[in-house]
């Protein structure tokens, strides 16, 4: 199985940064848009074009990204925790932590470096501190600060998991289905009275929509023999809903688009999409005995894949950028833009872990990569 969550991993890794060129692309197609096209920007143009439903159809896949993470973090843990044992130790919870936080912290001072020096940002030291402890320093860090709560929470969560799954996951899926209905609440304008406050905290917060990732992977990781034989008598049905709820998520996202009056918005995850990553993770599960193709470049890709996550985003910034200021031309040709911006992703932090694990620099690399 740990093969399978290494591979698994580094599909991840692979689609995080998919997800995250496409902030670069809706860029490109609204605000580039006169370094290709004599046009004033915005320009909405691009809305129902073929570059545009290509965009919709790669990131909607492409979001399963960060609830992956979150299940293999979470079936770590009941790994960890052992057969005999119902409570997670405190020492291997801190160590996991570890990993995580020095290469965070750095990570974040360069994307904010970056953020003064490319974009003329400045930070008082309260937003500097602020940034760092929140994730704030770009949108896509959130989810670090988010797994080291999960791992201080996972002592008192690991009883519940291994003992009464149902009741976890129930919950999970009530606060994960809270975070769907308060955005629905805010872009369709739904009017909610008093129930505003409680619902901005549903929508900001990112703790109620990601725990339940986090909850399944420790079930799933106490219940695995179980677990898996249901999945694998059931490997066709699931494949089938996966199919069914990636159509029904494309088209609920086109209806909210056209429900909001907007020119646009940007991906969202709706019911659908939270259906379908559910049915995504359950179906690689159910056909994880199936060899897949590249699947020891992917399983090398998992091994450095929280170095890849933190690296990309300067590494997408950066290359946007150059190809914004040397091939504007490029920029028109969307798809070819993002394989650019998707290549870059992946190749150069790969590149840079290898170096620096071969350099003088090796006795650091955990604090620099993870």
């Amino acid at each position: 199985m740990i093969r399978q969550l290494l591979i698994l991993s580094g599909l991840a890794a692979v689609c995080a940064v998919i997800n995250h060129s496409a902030h670069y692309m809706i860029i490109a197609m609204f605000w580039w848009t006169d370094k290709y096209r004599p046009v004033a920007i915005p320009n909405y143009d691009a809305v129902g074009g073929v570059s545009y439903y290509v965009m919709l159809l790669v990131v909607q896949i492409a979001v399963v990204a960060v609830p992956a993470f979150l299940f293999i973090s979470g079936f770590f843990i009941a790994a960890m925790t052992g057969r005999n044992h119902d409570r997670v130790g405190w020492k291997a919870v801190f160590s996991r932590i570890k990993f995580l936080i020095w290469p965070y912290l750095l990570w974040s001072l360069i994307v904010i470096l970056l953020a003064i020096l490319l974009e003329g940002e400045t930070y008082t030291l309260r937003e500097l501190a602020w940034a760092l402890i929140s994730g704030g320093a770009t949108a896509a860090f959130y989810y670090i600060p988010l797994l080291i709560l999960f791992y201080l929470l996972s002592p008192f969560i690991s009883p519940i998991a291994k003992r009464r799954p149902w009741l976890l996951l129930a919950i999970a899926a009530v606060l994960l289905g809270l975070a769907v209905v308060a955005r629905y609440a805010f872009f369709l304008e739904w009017p909610v009275g008093r129930l505003d406050a409680l619902l901005v905290y549903f929508r900001n917060w990112q703790f109620p929509a990601n725990f339940f990732w986090f909850a399944l992977g420790m079930v799933i990781g106490f219940h695995l023999a179980a677990v898996k034989h249901r999945l694998v008598a059931a490997k066709w049905g699931l494949l089938a809903a996966c199919l069914i709820t990636y159509g029904l998520a494309l088209a609920e996202w086109v209806m909210l688009t056209r429900l909001t009056e907007r020119p646009w918005i940007a991906p969202q995850t709706t019911a659908m999409s939270q259906l379908f990553m559910l049915f995504t993770l359950l179906t690689y599960l159910a056909f994880a005995n199936l060899t897949f193709p590249f699947s020891a470049q992917l399983g090398e890709i998992g091994s450095m894949a929280f170095g890849i996550y933190l690296i990309h985003i300067p590494v997408l910034t950066v290359t946007a950028k150059a190809v914004y200021h040397l091939i504007p031309a490029a920029l028109g040709y969307l798809i070819l833009f993002q394989l650019i911006l998707v290549t870059a992703g992946i190749a150069i932090p790969v590149l840079m872990m290898k170096l620096a694990g071969r350099s003088p620099a090796s006795r650091y690399y955990q604090y620099i990569f993870g």
